[in-house]
């Protein structure tokens, strides 16, 4: 009978890469990917991180880092969690986004 590998639901959010990461995405903007506001301090992958991991790319590449508001950041602005409303699923940019035209 196999061995069954268990990987903890923040495995690779919480060492030192990840916060290396997440002080870069900040020195680069605090503007929210999926409500436009500023403000936002979480690090959010685009595409998700599980989609990332199934296709074999690495979701510490700044690539696929966004500046998201989430749970220790709501948005000042339309208080939302962006990045918990989102989930671990793609974005729908047309129901978070603002239309700023």
């Amino acid at each position: 009978m196999g061995s069954v590998h268990v990987v903890a639901r923040s495995a690779g959010r919480k060492g030192r890469r990840h916060r290396r990461a997440k002080v870069d995405l900040q020195a680069a903007t605090t503007t929210c990917w999926l409500c436009g506001h500023g403000g936002a301090y979480e690090l959010d992958h685009d595409p998700p991180r599980k989609v990332l991991l199934r296709l074999g790319l690495d979701p510490d590449d700044p690539r696929f880092h966004k500046a998201a508001h989430g749970s220790s950041c709501r948005c000042p602005t339309c208080g939302q969690c962006c990045n918990q409303v989102k989930g671990d699923r793609a974005a729908r940019r047309s129901r978070m986004v603002r239309d700023w035209n």
